[in-house]
């Protein structure tokens, strides 16, 4: 029973994106659903197998809550916070974004080695899915899951996939990240290539141009790395291995080119290289600190002034930073408070990997969501870098990549 409630919870967290949900009824996003309905299902099947521990490992269990005592106080000031200053956080906002990474954690760290291979391949499969997903929706201008953005007259070169996880900005960071772990991660070279090649296109259906830009930078960074460390050897295998990775770059550049020049598959990215709304929106939105008072920095806006300030800074609709909307919902000693829990969470996951990997893959992730306003909103992208973190082991110099 448990071994079934484990992998129905990974199914749920990664494959019941906030449009799938929707899709099965389920009132995620909607101010009207009741409250159990604002919370990912995924919290509840986590919570059961926490239950479930409780009865059979009980030591480790305790353990394990000793180990992140300090991020669980930190959460529960930042409701208590939201609770009581009356202000536009929403009520589902922190235990998506913040405690379902925490009881995702709890759960792999409790778990058998068998259980974490079976994370690892829920994992692989919802990449390679959710990455043919992306193109099959791209090629076919539809949206299998009916999704609340960009569902109506959209041209084709506008069009922007959605995949499992409803936006496509929120779906192009939680592949990035796994595109990252995944160079960093014990597979063969040949696999990982080939991964990141599939993911690559995927950003492209997905539209995200910062994503798209950066990885190919970060791609070359590990190409360059990986060629700097195994320099000095002169092993077949090292050489093999070398020749390989240059390959497999020259014919993801090919493909990608055809792609890019020869079909409608990234549109939105190659006829809006010059600045455009979407990037000025990024930068103007700083517009609005300009407008808070003293007493605002530090203990928040409440809902009416934020739409009141959006639309005198000219904004519209939504604000393009997650960073300043947290200053908006928190002031700003919780947002400090907050983006520590973020950052030292994330990066006490990746405690063991060695130097390289863990800037590279906490480079990955935190540059492209600073470029990317999902955190400003319910997404499991934190539970995603947790569980490649606890199942994509660093084996960025191992036997295995080198095989």
């Amino acid at each position: 029973m448990y071994r079934l409630v484990f992998i129905l919870s990974f199914f749920c967290l990664l494959f019941m994106g906030e449009n799938v949900l929707s899709f099965m009824g389920y009132g995620i996003g909607i101010s009207e659903s009741p409250f159990w309905q604002k919370l990912y299902p995924s919290i509840y099947f986590f919570l059961f197998l926490i239950i479930g521990l409780f009865f059979k490992r009980i030591r480790v269990l305790f353990n394990t809550i000793k180990r992140i005592k300090f991020y669980l106080l930190i959460f529960s000031l930042l409701i208590i916070f939201s609770i009581f200053s009356l202000k536009s956080v929403p009520i589902s906002f922190l235990p998506n974004n913040f405690f379902l990474p925490i009881l995702v954690l709890i759960t792999l760290s409790c778990s058998t080695k068998e259980e974490i291979k079976i994370a690892r391949k829920i994992l692989i499969l919802f990449f390679v899915l959710s990455s043919l997903l992306a193109i099959f929706e791209k090629i076919l201008h539809i949206h299998i899951f009916s999704s609340g953005f960009l569902r109506n007259n959209i041209s084709i070169g506008e069009f922007r996939s959605t995949s499992f996880n409803d936006h496509p900005l929120n779906n192009s960071l939680i592949t990035s990240v796994i595109m990252g772990f995944l160079l960093v991660s014990e597979m063969k070279l040949f696999n990982k290539i080939t991964l990141f090649m599939l993911g690559y296109v995927a950003l492209l259906c997905f539209g995200s141009r910062s994503s798209s830009g950066l990885m190919i930078l970060f791609l070359i960074v590990f190409i360059f790395k990986y060629q700097s460390l195994h320099k000095a050897s002169g092993s077949f295998c090292i050489k093999k291995n070398t020749f390989v990775l240059y390959f497999l770059f020259f014919t993801a550049t090919v493909i990608i080119s055809v792609l890019l020049f020869n079909s409608s598959i990234a549109d939105r990215i190659l006829n809006n290289l010059t600045i455009d709304k979407s990037i000025l929106a990024r930068v103007d939105v700083f517009n609005i600190l300009r407008y808070l008072s003293f007493k605002e920095f530090v203990f928040g806006v409440n809902t009416d002034l934020i739409i009141s300030y959006m639309r005198v800074s000219g904004l519209g609709n939504h604000i393009e930073n997650f960073w300043i909307l947290w200053v908006l919902w928190f002031g700003i000693p919780f947002t400090i408070l907050l983006s520590y829990y973020f950052i030292s969470f994330c990066w006490k996951l990746i405690s063991n990997y060695s130097s390289f990997s863990k800037k590279f893959v906490f480079a990955v992730f935190f540059v492209i969501a600073s470029t990317n306003n999902s955190l400003a909103y319910s997404t499991t992208v934190i539970s995603v870098f947790v569980l490649c973190a606890k199942v994509l082991q660093d084996g960025f110099l191992s036997r295995k990549e080198l095989a």
